[in-house]
């Protein structure tokens, strides 16, 4: 697994915390530049903010379909066929 999808994979388990971040982050450049960019900064935040909305999706889908395949149920919901039993 390489450094980015570690990352990504840490991002998106951790996407309750990295909201805040993004937002104090985008308030100490705000601050810093005095509002100059303060447009500049709000379209990054939201962007950001979506990423890792859907890197958080991603970490959903990955962890239900990990508990399927250990239930034995598909992606869909519904049973796999057993394998008949011998009596």
């Amino acid at each position: 697994m390489s450094f980015v999808q570690k990352f990504m994979d840490l991002v998106g388990k951790n996407a309750d915390k990295v909201g805040p971040a993004v937002d104090k982050i985008g308030d100490m450049v705000d601050g810093k530049t005095k509002g100059k960019y303060k447009d500049h900064v709000d379209t990054v935040q939201q962007k950001t903010k979506e990423a890792v909305d859907g890197l958080a999706k991603q970490q959903a889908d990955k962890a239900a379909q990990a508990g399927n395949a250990q239930t034995g149920t598909e992606q869909t919901g519904t049973e796999r066929p057993k394998p008949p039993t011998s009596s």
